[in-house]
Order: structure tokens, then sequence, then C-alpha cells
């Protein structure tokens, strides 16, 4: 791997070329079979940073251990996931157990599994539907998997398990864009509103071949 293309396949390389990715597309690769823990840290995406993560045959696994979330992506960053598979994302009083989109950020995933990923709440839950306070949602538990708040979301060929949310159990959904084509969604739930999906406030979802 030279250039622009890189190689990882450990978390410490793999933190260090995102947190070094600059405003040019990065490739990084991560070895068939490879299963990484994030040892409790999350991968942070901000600003111009366009960045590609991909594996080969069965894929590679990035595993958050339940101690963090596995991404964020933000201010306009670029994140696309290519036959890598997350698991075990857990955050607290916080959307985006998995991975959280917010501020213009884009998210594309494909050929990639999410499981066991999840949302708690501390406090009491009001049994209202999100709270939306300025255009943004309440700190409640939302998207045990993905949150996308003003964001850009898409899923191809991708897999969606074991999610657990206060709203939207898989995806949740404010603002911005959804898109998923043949995708699965199974096993998830929600204590409050959308078992498998929440679009709050104007979102546009275009849902195509999917169970």
């Amino acid at each position: 791997c030279s250039g622009l293309e890189h190689c990882a396949d450990s978390a410490e390389l793999l933190r260090s070329l995102v947190h070094n990715a600059s405003g040019d597309a990065m490739l990084i690769r991560l070895p068939e079979g490879a299963n990484i823990d994030l040892g409790g840290y999350a991968l942070e995406l901000r600003g111009s940073v366009a960045l590609r993560i991909e594996s080969s045959g069965f894929g590679a696994w990035l595993d958050a251990g339940q101690r963090s979330r596995v991404a964020s992506v933000r201010d306009g960053a670029s994140l696309s996931i290519v036959n890598v598979h997350l698991a075990h994302g857990r955050v607290e009083d916080e959307p985006g157990g998995c991975i959280l989109v917010e501020d213009g950020g884009t998210l594309r995933m494909e050929k990639s599994v999410l499981l066991g990923c999840e949302v708690v709440a501390s406090r009491p839950i009001d049994p209202g539907f999100p709270e939306i306070r300025g255009g943004v949602a309440a700190a409640d538990a939302h998207g045990g998997t993905i949150a996308s708040l003003g964001s850009a979301v898409e899923l191809i060929d991708t897999r969606i398990e074991r999610s657990l949310a206060v709203d939207g159990a898989a995806i949740f959904c404010l603002g911005g864009s959804l898109s998923l084509l043949r995708s699965t969604i199974r096993d998830s739930a929600a204590s409050r509103e959308g078992g498998a999906i929440a679009l709050v406030s104007a979102s546009n979802a275009t849902l195509r071949g999917v169970s």
C-alpha cells in the first residue's frame, strides 16, 4: 500500500491513519479475516476528510466491544465502508450506537454487517415521540446502530442485526436523507418508537428491496 492507499491491521494504525487524513480521498484496506478491537476509542472524521475503508473476501470486523461507538462522521466529512463489518457499538444518552453522522456528513456502506449495536438511556424516558429543540433532537438514546442528524446515509446490500434504542432501533434520521437498497434489518427493538427506522423532521427516505 502506498500513496493515498494504506493498509491497517491494528486499531492503533487505523486510528492514526484516520486522524491524519486530509482533504484528499484516502483508501484504507483491512486484511480479510481481521477482527480489530477499537479499545474504547471511536474513529473520528471531521471536516473535508473523504475516507474509504474496505476489505476483501469474507471481510474484516471493527469491534467497539460495547465501550464506544465505532465511528462518528461530522462537519461535512465522508465515510465509505465496503465489505467491512461493525460490531458492538454502545453509547449512553447520545445518538448513534455504532455510527453517528451529523452536520452534513455522509455515510455509505456496501456489503457490510452491523451487529449488536445499542444506545441506552440513563434517565426515565419521556413517553412522547422525540422532542425537537431548535431543530436538534433532545439528547436521548436514538439510533441503536446509525443516527443521522442533518446528513446523508446510504446502505447497499447491508444487514443490520440486534439493535436496541429508545427511538429508531436500527436507524434514526433527523432531517437529511436515507437510502437503503437490498438491505435487511432484523431482531431489533425500540422502547418508544421506530422498531426498525425512525424518521423525524422532514427526513427523506428511499427504500428498495428492503426487509
